[in-house]
């Protein structure tokens, strides 16, 4: 089946998110959602958490980098008919109402890029032409992520060459 070029966003091949509960520190995976045909944007940001660090009697600020992570902004377009076994068919609005955690796995050209993130929120807008829901997905520290690998102290790796 052929996707119109303005559902499948530039270069985007795959996209999932597998929610995830946690165990005695460890992530288990629930059903993995593909979504594929339903995804309106996907926003990757990379953040830096600055705080002004000086003595009391420095006027000038100074502001020192103190942490850094990967987020994601995910809008999916709204469907009217319902999914199976329950499901509204507005699978980010059916998880972020659910589950806390979140594991995203995306592949643009050939790069793959997977991390863990804890539920940033949820939000619709019912708009003119579409309607759609947005999922902000945040990150997690490798030391939140138990058991997964993430050596580089980011919450997200990628593997593959490509943009």
């Amino acid at each position: 089946m052929a996707y119109p070029d303005w559902l499948l966003g530039r270069g985007i091949t795959t996209i999932s998110v597998t929610p995830q509960t946690k165990t005695g520190g460890a992530f288990t995976p629930g059903t993995s959602k593909s979504f594929f045909t339903t995804v309106d944007e996907i926003e990757w940001t990379t953040g830096v958490a600055n705080t002004d660090i000086r003595p009391i009697t420095q006027f000038h600020r100074n502001m020192v980098p103190t942490s850094r992570g990967n987020g994601f902004r995910l809008r999916e377009i709204l469907r009217a008919t319902a999914a199976p076994a329950g499901e509204s068919g507005n699978s980010l609005a059916d998880m972020f109402h659910t589950f806390d955690w979140f594991q995203v796995i995306f592949t643009r050209a050939s790069r793959t890029w997977t991390g863990y993130y804890s539920n940033g929120g949820y939000t619709e807008n019912p708009g003119a032409e579409k309607n759609t829901g947005t999922a902000v997905f945040m990150p997690i520290s490798e030391e939140a992520a138990a058991g997964q690998t993430m050596s580089t102290g980011s919450n997200v790796v990628s593997s593959g060459a490509g943009i």
